[in-house]
């Protein structure tokens, strides 16, 4: 287990990857160039914004993150030395760069006030007047909608300072769940397969991270494994929200900036929100449904019965993809109880009309009742 907030690049592979969000786990790059160059000092006009909210939360260990990418346009850290060391706000220690892309950077940082109740923090800084800074706004205000329902980190501040703005938010312990795939299925000497009561738990939780965000009216629409983290206890987080958008026709028009991304996981986004799909870019034009999570929820069971995210390349002369998809599954179903247990629910979760996907109590319900048998052939999907 171990490692920080983080997330998996591929979904079967653990060690060091970088999410869509910018998380990391287990880097190997120290990040050095805070405090050396090109960091101003915060105006007196400067603010702090948001609640301000902290919960006793346990240290995690040492974190080592990437260290800065460059690039034209990326967000410069606004930063306040105290002893050599460069702080953001007067207290926040930067100790390492995650990600710095054209609108967006991700550090980890340590609280240097005493007798805080979180000392290590995640910082996203994206500039205040642009797309990004939008999103992360948006992001910020999700947190707060969602905290205290253990669904998702604790919200810290939200900062504007410099022409930036500033996510400062709890650092979890734990692993991405495509990292903890990988070592679950690795688990006792080697062997292909995974302990079923412990799949069938995470699967479980799985779905029910899915129904309590659905209740609140979300759509998270870019679920993936680099988005999901499985703390020491077996419990989940949702670790990038930065797409999720409110469901149902009409959205708020802080959702909007959100709308306008491409959820970026091929595989696990729903065909609604691939290429050449229409994208609603208005308050008054936008419809989202919660069934897109149900499709990407599917992929994630498929990533825990086969150690593969479900994804091919995409070859007309081969079949339609859900078939290909459905037939790997099969074969994988022949040796492996795990993927023969979670096949239903796979299979009616990626269903591909939106209406025809199974509903999260029916792919609870098969989870529970874990069918032995191997898959059967169903609407477009073929079974051997």
């Amino acid at each position: 287990m171990g490692g920080g907030d983080a997330g998996g690049g591929r979904g079967g592979q653990g060690g060091s990857r970088e999410t869509a969000g910018g998380e990391v786990s287990g880097g190997r790059h120290r990040f050095r160039a805070l405090g050396s160059r090109g960091y101003t000092e915060p105006g007196a006009d400067d603010t702090w914004q948001g609640g301000g909210r902290r919960a006793a939360a346990g240290r995690s260990g040492p974190v080592e993150g990437r260290g800065p990418a460059t690039g034209p346009g990326a967000p410069r850290p606004i930063a306040r030395r105290r002893g050599g060391t460069a702080l953001l706000a007067g207290r926040y220690a930067l100790t390492a760069a995650v990600r710095r892309t054209a609108g967006q950077a991700v550090f980890l940082a340590r609280d240097t006030v005493e007798g805080s109740a979180i000392t290590d923090v995640v910082v996203k800084q994206a500039r205040a007047d642009g797309e990004a800074g939008a999103v992360l706004r948006h992001e910020a205000a999700l947190l707060e909608r969602l905290d205290g329902h253990g669904l998702v980190p604790r919200p810290i501040r939200l900062v504007e300072q410099g022409g930036s703005v500033f996510l400062v938010r709890e650092h979890l312990t734990g692993r991405p769940l495509g990292s903890w795939a990988e070592g679950a299925r690795l688990a006792g000497g080697g062997r292909p397969d995974a302990d079923w009561a412990e799949v069938r738990a995470v699967a479980l939780a799985l779905i029910g991270l899915v129904e309590r965000v659905h209740a609140f009216g979300l759509v998270l629409r870019d679920l993936s494994p680099g988005g999901v983290l499985v703390l020491p206890d077996g419990s989940l987080r949702l670790v990038d929200l930065e797409l999720a958008a409110e469901a149902g026709p009409g959205c708020p028009s802080s959702t909007v900036p959100a709308l306008a991304r491409t959820p970026r996981r091929p595989g696990y986004r729903a065909p609604e929100y691939g290429p050449g799909a229409p994208r609603a870019l208005t308050a008054e034009g936008c419809r989202v449904e919660q069934s897109a999570d149900l499709y990407s929820l599917g992929g994630l069971l498929f990533l825990l019965a086969t150690g593969h995210d479900p994804q091919l390349a995409d070859l007309p002369s081969a079949g339609p993809l859900a078939d290909r998809l459905g037939r790997w599954l099969a074969l994988a179903a022949r040796t492996s109880p795990i993927a023969r247990r979670l096949a239903p629910a796979v299979l009616g979760l990626r269903t591909g009309p939106p209406p025809e996907r199974w509903p999260l109590t029916r792919a609870r319900s098969a989870l529970t009742t874990a069918e032995t048998g191997t898959p059967r052939a169903r609407a477009g999907v073929t079974g051997s």
